[in-house]
C-alpha cells in the first residue's frame, strides 16, 4: 500500500468493472447483495401516473406475502422506466422470499431467458398432456434445429402471412376511418413489400430488425447489448427508406416505401400492423403454433393445486414474454374455480415500463397497487444522504477484491448478520481520508468525491428523477476508470474525467473561474474542477486543504482567500445582504439558481440580474444567451467603447454620422446567442467563455449598481473593483480594435461616388468652378448648404436640380463628415478634415487637367 496519501487510488479496474455490469442483473449474488441498496418507493394504482404513498422495500415484501384477492390471484406491478432499478428490486424480493412454505416459485430473468426459455421455466418438473404437448413441441420447433439467418426468413415469411389476414378494423378497436382504410389498404400491399427480395436482404442482415426479434426470442436480452423495452417491437426506424435502399427494389415496393417515408399516418399504421403480428409470428418460429399456451398455463396451476401449492411467479421484466405475453396474461388472470376444475393460486411480481398495460383492460384492473420507482432527487425523493449511501456500497465494493466478495457471501452468517467488510478499516489512510472526504452512513469512505461532489455528480444526473442506473454507470464505472489514471499522473480531476456532469451543475462563477486562469496557468482546469465540484455547497471557494493536498494542488490557500473576497461581502457580514435579498425576492421575479443569495449581483434589478445569471451558464455553454440579454449587451457595449473612443491615441469623429456610417451595434458580435448575428463583418467578436461572461458581467453590474445607499458599500466596492479592473483590460482592447479598423479602413467604391456625388452637388449650387483647386473642392464638400436664388430665366428642370442637389449634399455632409472628419469629445462638431485620405478621390493624379474633371462633372450633372 502506499504509504502517501496524495494521489491514493484505493479501487482496481477489474473490482469496478465487476460490480458496474451494463445491466445489473449480470451481477452475481455476492455482488448484487454487496452493492443493493433500499431505494425509495411510491405506492399508487397502475392507472394513477402521480402522487402515491412513499413506501420502502419492507412493504413489497408484505404485499407479495399478503392475502390472495378472493378470485386466487395477486398481482403486483413493478413501474419504471429504462435504468430506474425495477428489474433490480424484482430480484431482491424473489432473493428474500426463498423458503417460503407451498411456494412454488418461477422466476424469470431478464437477461439470457427468450420465449421458449421461458416456457421451459414456466413447465419445469410438471407433467401433464399438454404440459408434455408443449415440451415436445419446443423440440419439434423450428428454433430446435435451424440456424438464426433461416429463422429470420421464416419470420419475415410469417408476418407477411399474417398480416394480409388482418381485418381493417377488427372487434374491439376504435379507430377512425381514415386508419381503417389505412389498414385495408396495407394488408394488401405491405405483404409484398415484406417478400421484396431487396426489402427482405435489408431487414434479416444482422445487425437489422428481423435478426433482432429472432435472437431476443429465443436467446432474450444479453449483457451489454445496448437495446431498450422498444427492441422487442419492430419501429418506425426499421424501414428501409433511403434512396440507396431501396434503389433496387420492385415498383411496387419502391411505391409503398415512397409513400411510408412521406406519409406519417401510413407509417404508423403498418409498423402497427406488424407489431400485432409479431407475437404470433415469433411464437410459430420459436415454438409452434400447435401449442394453446393458456391451455399450458392452465395445467401448470392445475398440477400445483394437486401438490398444495401456490404458484409465485417473479418477472424481472414483461418483456421477455413478449412473444406469449397476451396469452400468459390471459390464463394468470383466471380464477382458480372454474367447471373445468380447481387452480392453485397465484402470485406475481413483474417490472413493467410506465403504460405498458394501457390497452389491457383485462390486466389492469386485476393488479394491486402498483411500486412505483420514480422518486426525484432532493428532498422531496431520494435525499441527499441517501445518495451518498447509494454511491459509497459501490465504492467499498470496488477497493475490495471481487473473489473476496464471493467468499465472503459463501461463508456469511447464518443467522443474516453483516457478511461485507468495509474495505476503509484496513487502510493506512483511514483517518486523514474520512476526515477529509467524509463518509456515508454506514461507514463507507467517499474518497476520491466528498458529500458536495456526490450531490454535484448525482443531481447532474437527475434531471428529472433520480437514476440509478446513469449513477452507476458514471459516478462508479466511468469516473473510477478515469479518476485512476488522472491521479496515476497527476491530473485529477481532468475535464474528461468530470465532463459528463459539466452541463447540469452550476459553473464557477465567470470572475472566479477567470482569477483562477490568471493565477493557475499550469494547472487552472483541474483547480477550477475541484472548485466546482468539491467546494462547499455555500460558497465555490471553500474547499478543505486536506482536499488539495490529497489531489496534490499546492500553493492555492492564499488565493482562495483572496477569491473568497470575491465570492462574497464575508462571513458573518451578509445578513444585511440576505435580508435585502429576501425583500427583493417578495417583490421581483426570481432569476435562476445561478444567481448568488450573497453575492452583489443581488442588488440589481429583476431584468439585469437575469442577465448577469444568464452569463455564468453562458460561460460553460450550457445555454444560449437570450434575445433581451444579447440586445442589452451590444448595446451597453456600444455606449461604452463610443464613450470611451476619443481617449484613445487615434484621433475619431463621433459625429452625428459615426453610429450610422462608422460603428454601431451591427459591428459587434457575441457568440452563443440566439439572436442572428453577422460574425464575418463584425469588428468586435466576443467568444462564448468564463473571461467574456466575466468581463459581461463586469459591464453590467458597474452601470447598474450605486453603492452609496447600500449598507456594506465599502465591501461591494471591493468586490466591484475586481469587475472594474478586468472590465478595463477588455474595453482597452476594444477600442483598440476599433480604432485600428477606422484608421485603416479602405475607402470603397461607395465612399468615391459619395465624394463624387457631393462635388457634383456643390458645383450645381455654384460653389465650385472650373478653376477651382483642390483645396477649395474639399472645403466645398464640409460647406454649408446654400441654395442660390433662381433667375426667372432659369428652365424648370434647373431649378428642380438644384433643389436635389441641395438635399443630396446634404445627405452626403453628415456621411463624409463621419468618414473623413476629426473632432474631440461628444460635440460631434468636425474640427479636422483628414484631407490626406480625400486627396486621391477629389484629385486622382491623372494627367487630366481642371478642363477634363469639369467636364466629367458637367456629364454627371446632365
Amino acid at each position: 500500500m502506499s504509504t502517501t496519501f496524495q494521489n491514493f487510488v484505493c479501487w482496481s479496474d477489474e473490482a469496478v468493472l465487476a460490480v458496474t455490469p451494463r445491466d445489473a442483473a449480470s451481477l452475481t449474488d455476492a455482488h448484487f447483495q454487496a452493492i443493493h441498496h433500499p431505494l425509495r418507493l411510491r405506492r399508487r394504482g397502475l392507472d394513477q401516473r402521480e402522487g402515491g404513498d412513499w413506501s420502502i422495500e419492507a412493504d413489497v415484501l408484505d404485499a407479495i406475502r399478503g392475502p390472495l384477492r378472493p378470485d386466487g390471484y395477486l398481482f403486483i406491478p413493478i413501474v419504471g422506466g429504462s435504468g430506474t432499478g425495477k428489474s433490480h428490486l424484482v430480484r431482491w424480493v424473489h432473493d428474500q422470499i426463498q423458503g417460503e412454505p407451498n411456494w412454488e416459485i418461477r422466476y424469470l430473468p431478464k437477461n439470457r431467458t427468450g420465449l421458449r426459455r421461458a416456457i421451459e421455466i414456466v413447465i419445469r418438473d410438471l407433467r401433464g398432456p399438454r404440459i408434455d404437448e408443449a415440451r415436445a413441441a419446443l423440440l419439434e420447433a423450428p428454433a430446435q434445429s435451424e440456424s438464426d439467418d433461416v429463422l429470420a426468413e421464416r419470420l419475415i415469411d410469417e408476418l407477411a402471412l399474417l398480416v394480409s389476414q388482418m381485418e381493417a378494423n377488427p372487434a374491439g378497436a376504435a379507430r377512425d376511418q381514415r386508419t381503417a382504410q389505412l389498414r385495408k389498404k396495407l394488408s394488401r400491399e405491405l405483404p409484398d413489400l415484406l417478400r421484396d427480395p431487396v426489402v427482405r436482404r435489408k431487414l434479416v442482415a444482422d445487425g437489422a430488425v428481423i435478426q433482432r426479434l429472432v435472437g431476443l426470442a429465443l436467446r432474450g436480452r444479453e449483457d451489454g447489448d445496448g437495446l431498450d423495452d422498444d427492441a422487442t417491437h419492430f419501429l418506425e426506424s426499421d424501414f428501409p427508406l433511403t434512396f440507396e435502399e431501396i434503389a433496387d427494389s420492385t415498383k411496387v415496393a419502391r411505391e409503398l416505401l415512397g409513400k411510408l417515408a412521406t406519409i406519417p399516418q401510413l407509417k404508423v399504421a403498418a409498423v402497427e400492423m406488424i407489431n400485432e403480428a409479431l407475437p404470433a409470428a415469433e411464437k410459430r418460429v420459436a415454438v409452434s403454433n400447435q401449442v394453446d399456451l393458456v391451455e399450458v398455463f392452465r395445467e401448470v396451476r392445475r398440477a400445483l393445486h394437486g401438490e398444495g401449492k401456490q404458484l409465485a411467479f417473479f418477472v424481472e421484466d414483461l418483456t421477455v414474454l413478449h412473444g406469449v405475453e397476451r396469452e400468459f396474461l390471459d390464463a394468470i388472470v383466471e380464477p382458480t374455480r372454474s367447471g373445468e376444475g380447481e387452480m392453485c393460486g397465484l402470485r406475481m411480481i413483474f417490472a413493467v415500463t410506465e403504460g405498458h398495460f394501457d390497452d389491457l383492460d383485462t390486466v389492469r384492473t386485476r393488479c394491486d397497487d402498483a411500486f412505483w420507482l420514480d422518486a426525484p432527487y432532493g428532498d422531496e425523493g431520494v435525499d441527499h444522504l441517501e445518495a451518498v449511501s447509494f454511491v459509497a456500497r459501490y465504492f467499498n465494493a470496488t477497493r475490495l477484491r471481487p473473489r473476496s466478495i464471493d467468499a465472503a457471501w459463501k461463508d456469511r452468517p447464518t443467522d443474516g448478520g453483516k457478511w461485507l467488510p468495509n474495505a476503509c478499516d484496513s487502510c493506512f489512510h483511514k483517518d486523514v481520508c474520512h476526515e477529509s472526504f467524509g463518509t456515508s452512513r454506514e461507514g463507507y469512505g467517499l474518497y476520491p468525491l466528498n458529500e458536495d461532489a456526490v450531490s454535484r455528480f448525482v443531481s447532474a444526473l437527475s434531471t428529472t428523477r433520480f437514476d440509478p442506473r446513469d449513477v452507476v454507470r458514471h459516478t462508479v464505472n466511468k469516473f473510477l476508470l478515469r479518476a485512476a489514471s488522472d491521479l496515476n499522473h497527476g491530473n485529477f480531476p481532468s475535464s474528461s474525467t468530470v465532463g459528463r456532469f459539466d452541463q447540469d451543475t452550476d459553473p464557477l462563477p465567470p470572475l472566479i473561474a477567470t482569477r483562477i486562469k490568471a493565477a493557475r496557468t499550469t494547472d487552472s482546469e483541474r483547480v477550477s474542477n475541484v472548485l466546482r465540484f468539491w467546494s462547499n455547497a455555500d460558497s465555490p471557494v471553500a474547499v478543505g486543504d486536506s482536499v488539495l493536498a490529497a489531489f496534490g494542488i499546492e500553493g492555492l490557500s492564499e488565493e482562495l482567500q483572496g477569491l473568497q473576497s470575491v465570492q462574497s461581502a464575508g462571513e458573518g457580514k451578509g445578513s444585511a445582504r440576505v435580508g435585502r435579498a429576501a425583500k427583493n425576492r417578495a417583490t421581483e421575479e426570481r432569476v435562476g439558481e445561478a444567481a448568488n443569495e450573497a453575492g452583489v449581483e443581488n442588488q440589481l434589478k429583476a431584468d439585469t440580474k437575469r442577465h448577469f445569471a444568464e452569463l455564468t451558464a453562458w460561460s460553460k455553454k450550457q445555454t444560449e444567451l437570450s434575445a433581451t440579454a444579447t440586445r442589452y449587451l451590444r448595446k451597453e457595449v456600444l455606449t461604452l467603447i463610443l464613450e470611451n473612443l476619443d481617449q484613445g491615441a487615434v484621433s475619431v469623429n463621433l459625429g452625428g454620422g459615426f453610429d450610422q456610417h462608422c460603428f454601431n451595434e451591427n459591428d459587434i458580435f457575441i457568440a452563443g446567442s440566439v439572436t442572428k448575428q453577422r460574425e464575418d463583418s463584425a469588428v468586435i467578436r466576443i467568444g462564448q467563455d468564463e473571461t467574456s461572461a466575466a468581463v459581461l458581467q463586469a459591464l453590467i453590474l458597474l452601470k447598474e449598481i450605486d453603492l452609496d445607499d447600500w449598507p456594506l458599500a465599502d465591501e461591494y466596492r471591493r468586490i466591484l473593483g475586481e469587475y472594474r479592473r478586468i472590465l478595463a483590460a477588455a474595453l482597452e482592447e476594444w477600442i483598440a480594435v476599433v480604432a485600428a479598423n477606422l484608421a485603416q479602413q479602405t475607402k470603397t467604391a461607395s465612399t468615391a461616388s459619395s465624394v463624387q456625388a457631393a462635388i457634383v452637388s456643390s458645383a450645381v449650387l455654384g460653389e465650385l468652378s472650373q478653376d477651382s483647386t483642390s483645396a477649395e473642392y474639399i472645403s466645398a464638400l464640409f460647406a454649408p448648404v446654400n441654395v442660390p436664388l433662381m433667375s426667372a430665366r432659369r428652365s424648370t428642370r434647373w431649378t428642380a436640380l438644384v433643389e436635389r442637389a441641395a438635399k443630396r449634399k446634404s445627405q452626403l455632409k453628415t456621411e463624409l463628415e463621419a468618414e473623413f472628419g476629426e473632432s474631440r469629445g461628444k460635440s460631434g462638431r468636425v474640427r479636422l478634415v483628414q484631407a490626406d485620405l480625400l486627396l486621391p478621390i477629389v484629385n486622382p493624379g491623372d494627367s487630366r487637367g481642371s478642363a477634363d474633371r469639369w467636364a466629367k462633372i458637367d456629364r454627371s450633372a446632365s
